[in-house]
Protein backbone atom coordinates (compact mmCIF):
# COMPACT_ATOMS: atom_id res chain seq x y z
CA UNK A 1 0.00 0.00 0.00
CA UNK A 2 1.67 3.39 -1.06
CA UNK A 3 -1.05 5.77 0.97
CA UNK A 4 -2.93 5.32 4.05
CA UNK A 5 -7.04 5.51 3.91
CA UNK A 6 -7.91 6.23 7.02
CA UNK A 7 -11.91 5.98 8.08
CA UNK A 8 -13.64 5.29 5.08
CA UNK A 9 -17.22 7.23 4.49
CA UNK A 10 -19.42 6.77 1.32
CA UNK A 11 -21.90 9.80 1.55
CA UNK A 12 -25.44 8.05 1.85
CA UNK A 13 -26.39 9.76 -1.66
CA UNK A 14 -23.58 7.92 -3.17
CA UNK A 15 -24.29 4.39 -2.01
CA UNK A 16 -27.67 4.41 -2.98
CA UNK A 17 -26.64 5.50 -6.66
CA UNK A 18 -23.78 2.83 -6.53
CA UNK A 19 -26.48 0.18 -5.15
CA UNK A 20 -29.25 1.02 -7.80
CA UNK A 21 -26.75 0.35 -10.83
CA UNK A 22 -25.48 -2.38 -9.09
CA UNK A 23 -21.73 -0.91 -9.17
CA UNK A 24 -19.42 -1.67 -5.92
CA UNK A 25 -17.05 0.84 -4.37
CA UNK A 26 -14.78 -1.14 -3.50
CA UNK A 27 -14.23 -1.84 -7.22
CA UNK A 28 -12.66 1.53 -7.38
CA UNK A 29 -11.60 2.08 -3.73
CA UNK A 30 -9.02 -0.40 -5.18
CA UNK A 31 -8.21 1.94 -8.25
CA UNK A 32 -7.55 4.54 -5.82
CA UNK A 33 -5.66 2.85 -3.73
CA UNK A 34 -3.64 1.46 -6.40
CA UNK A 35 -2.95 4.89 -7.72
CA UNK A 36 -5.10 4.59 -10.91
CA UNK A 37 -6.48 8.06 -10.67
CA UNK A 38 -9.70 7.60 -13.20
CA UNK A 39 -10.07 10.23 -15.34
CA UNK A 40 -8.49 13.54 -14.40
CA UNK A 41 -5.86 15.80 -16.17
CA UNK A 42 -2.30 14.83 -16.14
CA UNK A 43 -1.03 17.91 -14.12
CA UNK A 44 -3.77 16.29 -11.43
CA UNK A 45 -2.86 13.07 -11.77
CA UNK A 46 1.03 14.48 -11.06
CA UNK A 47 0.01 15.96 -8.16
CA UNK A 48 -1.46 13.03 -6.74
CA UNK A 49 1.51 10.84 -7.72
CA UNK A 50 3.79 13.87 -5.45
CA UNK A 51 0.92 13.53 -2.70
CA UNK A 52 1.57 10.05 -2.20
CA UNK A 53 5.01 11.12 0.41
CA UNK A 54 3.26 14.66 1.37
CA UNK A 55 0.84 15.73 3.48
CA UNK A 56 -1.61 16.64 0.02
CA UNK A 57 -5.03 15.59 -0.35
CA UNK A 58 -5.49 12.67 -2.71
CA UNK A 59 -8.11 12.66 -5.36
CA UNK A 60 -9.47 10.56 -8.29
CA UNK A 61 -12.47 10.71 -10.45
CA UNK A 62 -14.14 7.15 -11.86
CA UNK A 63 -16.97 7.55 -14.69
CA UNK A 64 -19.64 4.62 -13.55
CA UNK A 65 -21.49 2.34 -15.92
CA UNK A 66 -24.21 4.84 -16.18
CA UNK A 67 -22.25 7.50 -16.78
CA UNK A 68 -22.21 9.40 -13.76
CA UNK A 69 -19.20 10.06 -12.09
CA UNK A 70 -17.76 9.72 -8.34
CA UNK A 71 -14.82 11.44 -6.94
CA UNK A 72 -12.67 9.46 -3.68
CA UNK A 73 -11.12 12.03 -1.86
CA UNK A 74 -8.32 10.70 0.57
CA UNK A 75 -7.59 14.11 3.49
CA UNK A 76 -4.23 15.10 3.32
CA UNK A 77 -3.12 13.92 6.80
CA UNK A 78 -4.61 10.10 5.83
CA UNK A 79 -7.43 10.28 8.38
CA UNK A 80 -10.08 9.13 6.37
CA UNK A 81 -11.15 9.25 2.78
CA UNK A 82 -14.47 9.86 1.50
CA UNK A 83 -16.21 8.48 -1.74
CA UNK A 84 -18.70 10.83 -3.19
CA UNK A 85 -20.80 11.72 -6.06
CA UNK A 86 -19.40 13.90 -8.31
CA UNK A 87 -22.16 16.60 -8.04
CA UNK A 88 -21.71 16.39 -4.02
CA UNK A 89 -17.84 17.76 -4.94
Amino acid sequence: MKFALGKLVITTACKAHMESIAEQPLKYLMRHLNCDWGELEPEDKQANEQAINCPIRILSRYTLRDWSSIYIITEHDRSYTTIMLSDEY
